[in-house]
């Protein structure tokens, strides 16, 4: 059974896996980059969040924040061509396969 998730919860889980797989992996601190603004402004607000995806932003701000030198921003679709490439990969294939597919070996620049 496949599982679809409203986009912007999508895009908060992706980060929150990814602040993990840093996180595991020694590659800390980190600067995240996201092309999605609403949840870069979401992890970035003080204000409390009544919908289902703070849960998870609620899960991403102790890890993100917890290490100076975390940071998050926004850019552009665009300007974040490895993000894009490697999500393609994944569609349909779920995290496993990003690793699967070279990430941990060959991390994008």
């Amino acid at each position: 059974m496949m599982v679809i998730f409203p986009p912007q919860l999508a895009e908060a889980l992706a980060l929150l896996k990814g602040i993990q797989f840093a996180y595991d992996s020694g590659l800390w601190p980190c600067q995240c980059e996201s092309d999605a603004l609403v949840v870069v402004n979401l992890v970035c607000s003080n204000d409390p969040i009544f919908a289902e995806i703070g849960i998870v932003i609620q899960d991403i701000k102790p890890l993100l924040f917890g290490c100076n030198g975390n940071s998050i921003s926004f850019v552009h679709r665009k300007a974040n061509m490895a993000a894009h490439c490697r999500a393609k990969i994944g569609l349909g294939n779920g995290f496993e396969s990003l690793i699967a597919s070279g990430w941990r070996s060959s991390l994008p620049v």
